[in-house]
């Protein structure tokens, strides 16, 4: 289903019950999101004696940050008891409300340096509910604290015994200016609230910061607009079945489209040390200075690709996504021996041959399928004495077909009596090995 028809056309939507299993956790971003979201399947729960739970993740301060009357520290108070005095008025009592506190614009996504600490307190949050139903920001949300908030409870849900049923829920898309493309996969519907309508529309009314000029000296200051908040005060609320785990489908080129599209650099590959440090140890890897013929699959925007050019007199990188492959072609302009093509493997393979293959975070977004045939295609193009470098971050991947250590142990098994174990590296994030092509 077309993006358009969703929040443009909503009425076309099927209408469904909200057939949950409790205890229920409703994950918001920032103070008012869960309200703004969920506030109709909020009350509606209650009134059924679900056991509903609140986690707000970011503290909100962001809102108005130069705001005299409203320092951070008492910004965070109001938006904590209007978050309160929302909740009491769907039927949340307060000791279910949790504020982890994060700050407000900087909620750390998974693959980054401060992910960790967020991670543990989400986990330790999650096991306490133990919840059978998590309503989530929706994933491609276009603002990044609601991504984040994805990704961070998405994997602390991993910890659970049992996987609970996640539903998400939108917020930014409904601003055509935002907006993205929804990934196929996802089965959008409505949920009747309109017996809750004016318990919803008197817990936004609680969030006077964000609607209102209660801050009046921060010109800067956010405040909704009408016409922003017409679309949270529908006698019903949208929200998004997200795709199963598919381990027998490769993510294609929307799911990338997506991320790249709400965030020029969803990974944080410009600004995360992470990253730079996996590079610097990629290139170390090499057994070789210098490389006549190098293919990097999946070089995304072309960080990598313009350190691995200097060590390279020719250099094809690939990627699916023509968003993220604009950005490599712009940041490598100054590199003629660096050519780009777009390009899906194993659906197309270069009809080349390459003394150097680079494979970094990529194999695991590949089905099994998929990556049997990616392995046969990249050694047919390995030169004799040719190099195979993996990289892979080695976490657990809450929508990926596979793992990073289930691509480099398939590898390790295809490599007998083709290819030469040359070196590996395993730090507590990433995976790296080296093979060389035998005769």
């Amino acid at each position: 289903m077309v993006t358009s028809t969703v929040f443009e056309q909503p009425h076309q939507l099927p209408v469904r019950s909200l057939d949950v299993t409790g205890p229920v956790l409703v994950v918001a971003p920032h103070p008012d999101d869960e309200t703004l979201g969920c506030g109709g399947a909020i009350a509606q729960l209650r009134a059924q004696g679900v056991a509903v739970y609140i986690l707000v993740v970011s503290d909100g301060t962001q809102s108005h940050p130069n705001s005299r009357q409203y320092p951070a520290p008492a910004l965070r108070q109001l938006r904590e008891s209007e978050t309160l005095a929302a909740m009491a008025l769907l039927g949340v009592p307060k000791n279910a409300v949790t504020f982890l506190g994060l700050p407000d614009g900087a909620i750390p996504p998974l693959h980054s340096d401060a992910a960790t600490s967020a991670l543990d307190r989400c986990q330790a949050c999650i096991t306490g509910i133990s919840p059978k139903t998590i309503f989530l920001p929706y994933r491609h949300d276009p603002h990044p604290d609601h991504r984040a908030s994805w990704q961070l409870m998405r994997r602390a849900a991993m910890a659970l015994p049992h996987q609970p049923r996640l539903i998400e829920y939108p917020v930014w898309d409904w601003d055509p200016a935002q907006r993205g493309n929804l990934p196929t996969g996802y089965y959008p519907w409505r949920l009747d609230v309109s017996a809750h309508q004016v318990a919803k529309r008197a817990a936004v009314a609680c969030y006077r910061s964000q609607i209102t000029d209660l801050i009046s000296d921060d010109p800067s200051g956010f405040r909704f607009t009408g016409q922003m908040l017409a679309h949270f005060t529908q006698p019903w609320e949208l929200y998004f079945d997200p795709p199963t785990s598919a381990p027998d489908q490769s993510l294609g080129t929307e799911y990338f489209e997506s991320l790249y599209q709400t965030d020029p650099d969803p990974w944080g590959f410009e600004t995360s040390t992470y990253e730079a440090v996996k590079y610097a140890a990629t290139l170390a890897a090499l057994p070789q200075p210098r490389y006549r013929n190098a293919f990097e699959i999946g070089g995304s925007i072309g960080v990598l690709t313009a350190q691995l050019a200097a060590r390279c007199a020719a250099l094809l990188s690939i990627d699916i996504s023509p968003t993220a492959q604009a950005q490599a072609v712009q940041r490598c302009r100054h590199l003629p021996q660096v050519r780009f093509e777009l390009m899906n493997v194993p659906q197309r393979y270069p009809d080349q041959t390459f003394d150097l293959v680079l494979l970094s975070e990529v194999g695991y977004y590949w089905c099994w399928e998929d990556l049997a045939r990616s392995q046969q295609l990249i050694y047919d193009s390995l030169e004799l004495g040719g190099t195979l470098i993996l990289v892979h971050w080695t976490g657990e991947v809450p929508d990926y077909p596979l793992d990073g250590d289930t691509v480099h142990n398939a590898f390790a098994e295809f490599a007998h009596g083709r290819l030469r174990h040359c070196s590996a590296q395993r730090t507590e994030r990433y995976r790296l090995d080296v093979y060389e092509r035998l005769g």
